[in-house]
């Protein structure tokens, strides 16, 4: 399905700070499922897989506060306590029911503290794409340093994407350059700006102990690793997949950390199993 042609609705919702959080839904079923972001993303990123469930599910995607279209923190505070507080207020005013949170990297750190927080009656599952514990200092630190070469002024929607081909060669080039398009805005002086408060590079750390939200979280839990992740080492995921029962650990070929955008149509594939089998036990 061509990216452009499902267009999602667009909402907001205030917090506490009347600070607006931005909103994607897709579909109208009656099956809730959230989807949470990674750093420096925002929730476009979740277009194509959001596309293949719209005739039976009704999918949320959050800009979390300083991506996006979300409006900055004032006060530059990122911490993951208050991403978690944010969704906790999304789901009380948007989802009556139960509902399945599938996080990315940072999405996904949130993910399992909501679903703890909220417990197996509200997030029966739980889908986390490549995150885990013991994550390399030196990987953060070249996520950080992405991040910082895109943070300035693009003459072009098609030049941005021309730098992000070098970084994320495995990505199709219509992809690619729908991910430009929405991560951009004009700006004033001319030319586009990423919306990414730049306040936020100095937030790469997690605020959790990720072994710990892993043990404290009891529902089915599916953890997808890129094939050739450098976040998320096989051998770290094997160790959790053996030391938790609750956890399915599939793998997606022909992609690294950016699973989503590096092989769309397998990320489908390895998730479609868990989400069946967690939707028709409802």
């Amino acid at each position: 399905m061509p990216l452009d042609l499902v267009t999602p609705v667009l909402s907001s919702v205030f917090n506490a700070e009347r600070r607006r959080l931005h909103l994607r839904r897709w579909g109208v079923g009656e099956k809730s499922c959230l989807l949470l972001h990674g750093y420096g993303d925002a929730g476009h990123i979740w277009h194509h897989f959001a596309t293949n469930y719209i005739s039976s599910h009704r999918l949320y995607a959050i800009d979390f506060r300083g991506h996006g279209d979300s409006d900055w923190s004032p006060d530059g505070c990122y911490r993951s306590e208050d991403l978690v507080a944010e969704v906790l207020l999304v789901i009380e005013k948007l989802i009556s029911g139960p509902v399945v949170i599938v996080g990315h990297s940072l999405g996904a750190e949130i993910a399992l503290e909501v679903a703890r927080t909220l417990g197996p009656n509200k997030v029966p599952a739980v889908v986390v794409v490549d995150f885990g514990p013991d994550s390399p200092d030196e990987v953060e630190l070249q996520i950080v340093n992405n991040l910082r070469k895109y943070l300035r002024p693009f003459v072009t929607v098609e030049e941005f994407v021309d730098l992000l081909a070098t970084d994320r060669p495995l990505v199709d080039r219509q992809l690619l350059r729908y991910f430009a398009r929405e991560s951009l805005r004009f700006s004033d002086r001319g030319g586009f700006t990423l919306k990414l408060d730049p306040a936020l590079l100095d937030r790469v750390h997690s605020d959790f102990d990720s072994w710990q939200l892993f043990a404290d979280v009891s529902v089915p839990i599916c953890l997808v690793r890129g094939l050739g992740s450098a976040v998320l080492s096989r051998s770290v995921a094997q160790r959790l997949a053996e030391r938790f029962p609750n956890i399915e650990l599939v793998c997606v070929v022909r992609s690294g950390h950016g699973v989503l955008l590096d092989n769309p149509a397998g990320f489908l594939a390895a998730t479609a199993p868990f989400l069946a089998r967690t939707y028709n036990n409802w």
